[in-house]
């Protein structure tokens, strides 16, 4: 449940970033700059609250490790938009929520598995 509401924070300036920017340049810039400003967003929240991990030990490692799942997330989300808005024409909004859905289960699944794993003892 934690995760859902630092997602759907993350995921409202994201949006806001999104919908602000795509009407003004192309969907796949106004998507790259929404991934932007959720990065850091996302990273603090599911670090805190998500995960409940406090403390700057490997603060560094986990934010490099975030920021490589978000490039990966980043490329989905890129042909997801690409399919549904490019090829199938489909409205922003509705292109987002389904991009959303593949893209949040993926983040969550690499964070849980690999950015925010306890380490061995």
């Amino acid at each position: 449940m934690r995760f859902v509401v630092s997602g759907a924070i993350a995921t409202l300036a994201s949006y806001v970033v999104f919908m602000a920017a795509s009407s003004v340049t192309h969907y796949a810039v106004a998507s790259f700059l929404s991934w932007l400003a959720g990065i850091p967003v996302g990273f603090a929240l599911n670090r805190r609250f998500t995960f409940q991990i406090t403390g700057r030990d490997r603060v560094l490692i986990q934010l490099f490790r975030f920021a490589l799942g978000s490039v990966g997330t980043l490329a989905v989300n890129e042909v997801c938009l690409f399919v549904l808005i490019g090829q199938l024409h489909a409205d922003r909004t509705p292109a987002f929520i389904v991009t959303l859905a593949i893209t949040a289960t993926l983040n969550f699944l690499f964070s849980w598995l690999y950015t925010f794993r306890p380490t061995a003892t």
